[in-house]
């Protein structure tokens, strides 16, 4: 498999993140919301990451250059990781709660896709990465529309007029729709 095909298939990965992390729901559970995209989101992004690292190996140009935000990204992780590391309960710094999941591992998940989108920035088509972005946040709101009518539409669950849709949560659901408003 040649380094062409290494990159398309990273931004298939990146595509499969932004579509189908807001959309990720498990219908068992104890956490059938967060566990779910928590799991999807982190496994696409060490798979993604294991894909850029082959690239960058072979191509020097998709290798992060030390620019001031990558610099002061690496500091931060490593103060979170030292704060977690000292910390009165490392395993719920590291790890969180399940119900939340944005322990330390969260913050290097997301750096690492962080890392990703930024070398591979002249490869990834924005204008449709922004589309995609755009319809899946219109499908999670028809979905908590549906919600106001069929309130078991997900989990038996009665989410009375504050419907969180495929977050669960209208809080959680909000944060997220927030930027496509913009």
């Amino acid at each position: 498999m040649g380094i062409k095909s290494l990159k398309q298939i990273l931004v298939v990965l990146v595509f499969a993140i932004i579509i189908g992390t807001p959309l990720a729901y498990l219908p068992w559970g104890i956490f059938p919301y967060t566990i779910a995209k928590q799991a999807f989101f982190q496994t696409l992004v060490e798979l993604a990451f294991c894909l850029w690292a082959l690239v960058a190996y072979f191509e020097p140009r998709y290798r992060p250059r030390k620019t001031p935000l990558v610099i002061t990204g690496g500091i931060f992780l490593g103060v979170l990781t030292l704060a977690a590391i000292f910390g009165a309960d490392p395993v719920r710094s590291f790890w969180s709660t399940y119900e939340r999941g944005i322990g330390v591992v969260a913050f290097y998940h997301f750096a690492a896709f962080a890392l990703i989108l930024l070398t591979l920035a002249r490869d990834i088509p924005w204008r449709k990465l922004f589309y995609a972005s755009l319809g899946t946040s219109l499908a999670v709101s028809v979905i908590a529309f549906i919600q106001l009518w069929v309130p078991a539409l997900l989990l038996v669950e009665n989410p009375g007029s504050r419907p969180g849709g495929t977050f669960g949560n209208p809080s959680f659901l909000a944060g997220y729709l927030v930027f496509h408003v913009f």
